[in-house]
């Protein structure tokens, strides 16, 4: 089992926005694995926001998730 973190920041405080955006990432990340993962979003934690200062001085808001991956192998065997 592989645990996906990802994190983002935006110009806003959003809880649900965040949400989204770690999602999309947790997405890509998985994705990125050749597809032998799948994210469990029922194990997804979120922490956020911090605030910090973006490359040009703005604040940001920012927003770190954590998401345990499933293997597919053993999800078709029939094991979770």
């Amino acid at each position: 089992m592989y645990t996906y973190r990802a994190t983002v920041a935006l110009p806003f405080s959003h809880r649900e926005r965040a949400i989204a955006a770690l999602r999309q990432e947790v997405v890509r990340l998985s994705t990125a694995e050749r597809g032998l993962e799948e994210p469990d979003w029922t194990t997804m934690s979120m922490t956020g926001p911090e605030e910090m200062y973006g490359p040009r001085g703005e604040v940001l808001f920012e927003y770190r998730g954590t998401v345990r991956g499933r293997n597919l192998a053993e999800r078709r065997a029939g094991r979770t």
